[in-house]
């Protein structure tokens, strides 16, 4: 419009009208704006007042709980009604409780066949005939034929007992009294010593004996704390070095 006209009033008119129009337009916006604040800050105040709401129920509820008695829902033992039921055990035990009589079903089907069908000839197992039967008091026993393979013929597992470790006397030990004080500990130096070196070769023997073949490695601490047996050892029959000979 401002370019179809080349009047100077006529121009001016239609300014004011634009920026009235704008003026117009921009309150709308603006109006429109604080609409939907408004309606954003009213949920919120919705949402907290239902919360509280809630909260408030809640805490009657719990308070009316209270004022009733205990809330303890464990099985009173006055009342068996209010037992309470675990449905999870009540199918492990029927589960356990029809494997057990399937067991027995197919136990006294062996025994069936075992007592009522002649020897030397192979058995047929009828076990069709056993899936209805009640064998709930079956008990069956193992008979014990004479000249089994099993513990079962010496009336069970023989009983292995070891004698006794007779240990050598100790020899008293040497009085050392009447020597003087150098002596005497040279002595004892000897003693430990030797007890030291006893104690080294029985931890040496026994390391030996204990796993398999090959290169062993151990702490010789842990065995040199063992009580060793001062019983001499029989030197064995032949020497591997042939130091007196062949043997004939």
């Amino acid at each position: 419009m401002l370019d179809e006209t080349e009047d100077i009033d006529e121009r001016k008119k239609i300014r004011d009208r634009l920026r009235q129009v704008q003026f117009v337009i921009k309150a709308q916006r603006e109006e429109q704006r604080k609409k939907r604040e408004d309606e954003r800050e009213q949920r919120i105040r919705d949402r907290l007042k239902e919360a509280d709401l809630k909260k408030q129920q809640t805490l009657q509820m719990y308070n009316d709980m209270a004022k009733k008695g205990p809330t303890d829902t464990r099985p009173s033992v006055d009342n068996p009604e209010e037992k309470k039921r675990d449905l999870v055990e009540e199918a492990i035990r029927d589960r356990v409780r029809a494997a057990d009589n399937r067991k027995k079903r197919i136990m006294a089907a062996f025994d069936h066949a075992a007592t009522s069908q002649p020897a030397g000839q192979a058995r047929i197992v009828e076990f069709d005939s056993f899936k209805s039967a009640d064998v709930s008091k079956l008990q069956t026993n193992k008979p014990v034929i004479k000249g089994s393979c099993t513990f079962g013929m010496s009336g069970g597992v023989p009983q292995v007992t070891k004698p006794p470790v007779v240990k050598a006397p100790q020899s008293p030990a040497p009085d050392d009294s009447h020597l003087d004080p150098m002596e005497r500990a040279i002595r004892a130096r000897v003693r430990e010593a030797e007890e030291r070196k006893r104690r080294t070769l029985a931890a040496y023997d026994m390391a030996a004996r204990s796993g398999g073949a090959g290169p062993k490695t151990f702490i010789l601490q842990e065995y040199r704390d063992l009580d060793v047996n001062e019983q001499q050892k029989p030197k064995p029959r032949y020497d591997p070095c042939f130091r007196g000979g062949l043997k004939t």
